[in-house]
């Protein structure tokens, strides 16, 4: 079964108010991060597959206003690092690749 490629970590709490306003919690740093419409756009269409960040752009493109699609693209990949970074999400790739690095290791010291 394929890694998926974004996953909101367990301890790790989105949530969007019945005003529209969004943060994501993180219960290890007690760090509450606030979200923009993009960014709770962005986690609401996270699906859990192993998507690429063109994907969620191509999905979220029809919701977005008009005068904020042709910055998005960048502001994507940038929101999804800086979630990541904040510990918020994780990037299944880059966990896949680390713990491949990593075998090669293991399998030497034994």
């Amino acid at each position: 079964m394929p890694t998926p490629k974004w996953t909101i970590p367990e301890h790790c709490i989105f949530r969007v108010e019945e005003d529209g306003n969004g943060f994501m919690f993180n219960a290890d740093t007690d760090g509450v991060h606030p979200l923009n419409r993009t960014g709770i756009l962005v986690l609401q269409n996270l699906n859990g597959d192993t998507e690429s960040e063109k994907d969620i752009f191509d999905r979220i493109w029809p919701q977005l206003e008009e005068s904020v699609k042709e910055s998005v693209r960048d502001d994507i990949s940038k929101f999804l690092k800086d979630l990541c970074e904040k510990g918020c999400l994780i990037d299944g790739e880059a966990e896949a690749e680390t713990n491949t690095e990593q075998e090669p290791e293991k399998a030497a010291a034994v």
